[in-house]
C-alpha cells in the first residue's frame, strides 16, 4: 500500500488505519468485502474477531442474495425470461394506463401493433427449438431498434409480439412505423452458422376515444394481424374499425350478426382431434366464423360477446347445430367409426327449450348421425341452473350425443361436478398447458384430473397443444385425445377431409 501511496496511486484523506480485517463474501456479480479498521495503536485484530467478521459476511451475503431473488422474482413476474421483453400482464397494465390517459387528454392518441413471424413453425419443424429461440431473441433485438425508447415492446407468447406506440399522431405515422419493422425483419438472420429468412404480419389498430377499454383495443389489433396473414403475410393490415367512415357500431353489428345467421354468413373452421396414443383423427371441433360482408371474415371473439348480451347466441347455437349435422350428413361415407365432431353451445343456449327443440327435430329425421356429434359447454352452464342442466344432459345422453365439459380444471369446484353430471369427455383448460413448467399445484391438480377422469371412464382432452414439450407432459399425463397448433392448425373442409382420408399419423408428420 505504501508504494501506491508513493506513487500517487492512492490519495489518503485523513491518517492511515493502525490495523485492519477484512473478509470476502459472495461471487461474481454480486460480490464484496467487509473490512473493519483500527486508528489505535493499542488495538489489533484477533483470530476471534476474524471469525465474527465471517459471521457478519455471511449474513451480508444472505441478505443480499434474498434482495436479489425477490428482484429476480419482480422482473419474471412481469417479463418474458426469453427475451426479456414485457410480458402479456405488464403489457396490458401499460396500455391500461395509456388509455386512462386518453380519458383524460381528449388529444392523445396511442396505436396498438400486433406482429405475429410468418412460418414460424417450419423454423422449428426444420432446425429444432433451439434455434426458434435464437430467432426469437434476435427478432426481439431488431425490434427494439425499430421503435422509440418511449414504445412498449412485449412478447406476448410463442411467436407473437405486440407494440404500443404512445403520443403517435396519426394512422399514416403507426404504418410508418410498422413499415420499419417489416423491413428490419426482411434482413437474413445468422444464427449458428444457420442463415434464417423470416417475415411478419402486423395488425394495426388506432386508439378510438369512444371505446376506451383493452378488450376491444385488442381485438382490433388481432383480427387486423389476422387480416395481413389472409392476404399473403409480409405487410401490415390497419383494422378498418379506426376509419369513421368504416366503423360499424356495437349495436350494428349485433344487428347484422342476426342477418349473417339468416343469410348463412358464418362457417366452420375443423381443428383435428387425434388420438394421444396412436397420433390418428378421431374426431374435430367445429371452430366457427363469420364471413361478413365489408369486414372481412370475423373470430368469435369479434361478436360473440355482443351477442351473448343480447341473446341472440341462442340463435347462434342453433345454427351450428344445423351446420354440424349438414356436415355430418355430408361426409357420412367418409367418417370413423368412433368419429366425433364438437360444436362450443353457449351457457345460455344449453339449458334453452330453443336448442332442445332444434336438436329434437334433427333427431328426428337424422338420429343415426347423433353418435358422431359432441355438445360442449363450460362450467357456466352449470352454475346458471344445476336442475335444469341435469334435466337437458339427461336427454341428450338418451339422444345418442355425446357431451363435454370445456375449459376444465379452472377452478377445484369443477372436480365436484364429474360426479354429479354424466359428461362423456372433459377438455383441460389451456391456462394448464400453456405454462411450459408447471408448479407443484396444477400437477397435483392435473393429476386428479386425471385419475378421477380415467376412475368415471370419462375421457381427457387436452386442447391449446402449442409445443412439443405441452405434447409431451399430456402424454405422460395419459390424456387420452389432444388438439392445438402444434398437432394440427384449423383447417377448411376441403383440407381436413383429405387428411381425415388420408388417415395418417400427425405425430409423425411433426
Amino acid at each position: 500500500m505504501q508504494a501506491m501511496i508513493d506513487a500517487n496511486q492512492i490519495y489518503i484523506k485523513g491518517s492511515l488505519p493502525h490495523a485492519w480485517l477484512g473478509v470476502p463474501f459472495g461471487e461474481p456479480p454480486l460480490y464484496g468485502v467487509v473490512v473493519v479498521q483500527s486508528y489505535s495503536e493499542h488495538l489489533s485484530f484477533s483470530e476471534k474477531d476474524e471469525q465474527l467478521l465471517c459471521f457478519v459476511a455471511r449474513h451480508i451475503r444472505n441478505a443480499i442474495e434474498r434482495m436479489q431473488a425477490k428482484s429476480d422474482l419482480r422482473f419474471l413476474a412481469l417479463h418474458d425470461p426469453l427475451t426479456k421483453l414485457a410480458n402479456r400482464s405488464l403489457f396490458n397494465d401499460r396500455v391500461n394506463h395509456a388509455l386512462n390517459l386518453c380519458k383524460r387528454d381528449k388529444n392523445r392518441k396511442i396505436a396498438l401493433l400486433f406482429l405475429d413471424l410468418d412460418k414460424f413453425k417450419q423454423v422449428n419443424d426444420n432446425y429444432g427449438h433451439h434455434i426458434g429461440d435464437l430467432l426469437l431473441i434476435e427478432v426481439a433485438k431488431t425490434l427494439k431498434q425499430s421503435i422509440r425508447a418511449c414504445d412498449t415492446l412485449s412478447r406476448l407468447g410463442g411467436d407473437e409480439f405486440a407494440v404500443l406506440l404512445e403520443d403517435i399522431g396519426s394512422i399514416d405515422a403507426a404504418q410508418t412505423v410498422a413499415d420499419k419493422i417489416i423491413r428490419a425483419l426482411q434482413a437474413p438472420f445468422m444464427l449458428e452458422k444457420i442463415q434464417i429468412l423470416t417475415s411478419t404480419s402486423i395488425g394495426i389498430a388506432f386508439h378510438d376515444q369512444s371505446e376506451n377499454n383493452i378488450e376491444s383495443f385488442i381485438i382490433c389489433a388481432d383480427e387486423a394481424m389476422y387480416q395481413a396473414k389472409q392476404q399473403g403475410r409480409n405487410r401490415a393490415v390497419v383494422h378498418k374499425g379506426i376509419e369513421q367512415s368504416q366503423r360499424i357500431s356495437a349495436n350494428t353489428l349485433e344487428k347484422e350478426a342476426i342477418k349473417g345467421l339468416l343469410h348463412r354468413q358464418f362457417f366452420f373452421v375443423f381443428q383435428p382431434v387425434i388420438n394421444l396414443a396412436s397420433g390418428k383423427i378421431i374426431g374435430a371441433e367445429a371452430l366457427v366464423r363469420w364471413q361478413h360482408p365489408s369486414m372481412g371474415t370475423l373470430l368469435p371473439k369479434a361478436f360473440l360477446n355482443d351477442m351473448q348480451h343480447n341473446g341472440s347466441v341462442v340463435q347462434l347455437d342453433v345454427y351450428t347445430v344445423d351446420l354440424a349435422i349438414q356436415h355430418l350428413k355430408k361426409w357420412q361415407a367418409a367418417l370413423p367409426q368412433q368419429f366425433q365432431l364438437s360444436v362450443n353451445i353457449s351457457a345460455l343456449g344449453f339449458g334453452s327449450l330453443t336448442l332442445l327443440e332444434a336438436i329434437q327435430r334433427h333427431f328426428d329425421r337424422d338420429s343415426k348421425l347423433f353418435c358422431h356429434l359432441s355438445l360442449e359447454t363450460t362450467e357456466e352452464s352449470i352454475v346458471r341452473g344445476v336442475d335444469i342442466t341435469r334435466a337437458q344432459m339427461n336427454i341428450f345422453s338418451k339422444m345418442g350425443l355425446h357431451l363435454a365439459l370445456d375449459d376444465f380444471g379452472t377452478g377445484y369446484s369443477s372436480l365436484s361436478y364429474l360426479g354429479q353430471f354424466k359428461f362423456d369427455h372433459i377438455k383441460i383448460d389451456r391456462s394448464f398447458i400453456n405454462e411450459h413448467y408447471l408448479s407443484a399445484e396444477q400437477s397435483v391438480i392435473l393429476e386428479s384430473i386425471s385419475s378421477l377422469a380415467r376412475s368415471l371412464s370419462i375421457e381427457t382432452v387436452a386442447e391449446g397443444i402449442e409445443t412439443e414439450h405441452q405434447l409431451a407432459l399430456m402424454q405422460q399425463l395419459k390424456c387420452t385425445k389432444g388438439q392445438g397448433f402444434y398437432i394440427c392448425e384449423p383447417l377448411d373442409e376441403l383440407t381436413f377431409l383429405a387428411m381425415l382420408r388420408d388417415d395418417k399419423n400427425l405425430l409423425l408428420i411433426n
